[in-house]
């Protein structure tokens, strides 16, 4: 009796977690697309590479000057 009631609570458990988780992914997908936040971040992302990339360039012709 006692292990079919573990069983039964274990299995809720883990259950749970993947409705938790099918809800949280879906929360995160709406305020994605009402943010724009995956677009946002690619465009923050390449402006930070070319800075990045300018100032290793600059970095190299002073130390090949």
């Amino acid at each position: 009796m006692l292990m079919t009631q573990l069983d039964f609570i274990v299995l809720s458990l883990y259950l749970a977690s993947y409705m938790l988780r099918f809800l949280v992914d879906r929360w995160i997908k709406q305020a994605d697309r009402h943010y724009n936040g995956t677009e946002r971040a690619r465009e923050a992302r390449g402006e930070e590479q070319t800075k990045n990339r300018r100032l290793t360039e600059e970095q190299h012709r002073g130390d090949n000057a």
